[in-house]
């Protein structure tokens, strides 16, 4: 039971570490957590020692926390002068913190609804009303806080920041680039704490799509953040040798066993192209759960986070309609849960969270065949979560003599704080990818 208990004494130990290494880092996390938060004992015990430095006016370092835990009888406890070791050397700098602190405190508040559901058990049992009245109030007012509120000034002050340091770095766009140049003007990047929805019909080339915002993003991210892509339909091989086609131009059918090119020739492509494409995508991770759910994606990232040491630059989830989880008798209910839930990903980890769906066919029946914001699949609650909402339509797919030829419409259909239009792209079959249109 007790290893089903959350908690991350991965994360305990980094934000100890980083709290030995910067004193004012050490400030900050001693404001926003509390001993309860640390659920290792060793960890909880190290988190007072370093309380108590702090409240004596010393510095945060091996020496004080040494000599504390000497004067208390709890160095031997604790591990001695290797465990002090270990936790010092467990993060290599302290820019990481607050990401730290937010899984110990994610953590701490489901050990708390745990706590707080065995009351409920033994209150439940004893028909205790007034306790259980008290637990339900506590439970009502528990949430996880680890952000100070801000006046609009000083709001305002930090995004005029923002935006001058992006001026003079030469951006001409506030989000991560898409690599479609059109597309950008419109939406401005992918942008942090957006919800982007991406649409479309089946051989509408959705995946295609979304692997090229995946790797057209990771390469204009800055260098310590990751992309993250949750894959329930497609393996992570397949995915691997799609990106590879895409980037390197080389037909997808030359990965077949029964092709009938020699597969000499393959591999010394392979071997021309391999440094620009490990370099393109080494901080892209795959994973290829079938009916993975909500809660197991924000472990996940955290999990990753922390392994790496690296922020999340970008979530892509391919896609929303199938993902698992608790299941209802009501559809429209269980695709909103998870709308919602996808949107608040995007706003915990302060990341552009892209999520494909699948649309109706209420388009096949009529004369047009362009999808409308009205054919997102099972719940209206896509269209009112998301921040924008892009639906890809292919001509040739319906009318094969359509003088449109490869030419694909990326439909910006809603687009919370921009203009809806529509931008063309080359869909490249062979390749499975799509490029700017020659102009």
């Amino acid at each position: 039971m007790a290893e089903q208990i959350p908690n991350s004494n991965d994360a305990e130990q980094s934000i100890l570490s980083c709290m030995f290494l910067d004193n004012a880092c050490a400030e900050e996390v001693l404001y926003s957590l509390n001993s309860d938060d640390f659920y290792s004992q060793t960890n909880k015990i190290l988190f007072e020692c370093c309380q108590e430095v702090y409240q004596s006016k010393k510095v945060i370092d091996i020496v004080m926390i040494t000599d504390n835990l000497k004067a208390k009888g709890n160095f031997e406890k604790i591990g001695g002068i290797t465990a002090l070791s270990n936790i010092a050397s467990a993060s290599a700098s302290s820019v990481h913190y607050k990401q730290y602190i937010q899984v110990l405190k994610e953590k701490a508040y489901f050990r708390r609804k745990i706590e707080q559901g065995r009351a409920l058990i033994k209150a439940g049992i004893g028909q205790d009303r007034q306790k259980l009245y008290h637990i339900d109030k506590e439970m009502e007012h528990d949430g996880i806080q680890t952000q100070e509120l801000q006046n609009v000034p000083h709001i305002f002050a930090d995004f005029i920041k923002d935006v001058h340091m992006k001026k003079q770095q030469g951006k001409s766009i506030s989000g991560i680039s898409t690599g479609f140049d059109d597309l950008d003007l419109y939406i401005g990047g992918l942008q942090k704490g957006n919800l982007i929805v991406v649409a479309g019909r089946p051989a509408m080339g959705k995946t295609a799509f979304a692997l090229d915002l995946l790797r057209n993003a990771s390469q204009n991210m800055e260098e310590d953040h990751i992309a993250l892509l949750f894959s329930l339909e497609m393996d992570r091989q397949k995915i691997a040798t799609r990106m590879f086609s895409a980037q390197s131009s080389m037909d997808n059918c030359v990965f077949r066993v029964d092709n009938k090119i020699t597969w000499q020739n393959v591999i010394k492509r392979i071997q021309q192209e391999c440094d620009e494409f490990e370099e393109n995508t080494q901080n892209i991770y795959i994973d290829d759960t079938p009916g993975i759910s909500l809660d197991e994606i924000y472990d996940k990232c955290y999990r990753q986070q922390i392994k790496t040491g690296k922020k999340i630059g970008l979530v892509v989830v391919d896609y929303l309609q199938i993902m698992g989880g608790k299941k209802t008798d009501n559809r429209v209910m269980d695709v909103a849960y998870l709308s919602m839930g996808l949107k608040n990903l995007s706003r915990q980890f302060c990341c552009p969270v892209v999520a494909l769906s699948q649309l109706s066919r209420a388009n096949e029946r009529r004369t047009s065949k362009k999808p409308e914001l009205s054919d997102l699949r099972d719940s209206g609650a896509i269209e009112q979560d998301a921040d924008i909402v892009i639906l890809l339509h292919r001509e040739k797919y319906y009318y094969p003599d359509s003088d449109k030829g490869n030419i694909s419409e990326i439909i910006v259909a809603k687009n919370r704080n921009g203009a809806i239009g529509t931008v063309e792209l080359a869909f490249l079959e062979q390749y499975t990818t799509f490029r700017n249109c020659e102009k």
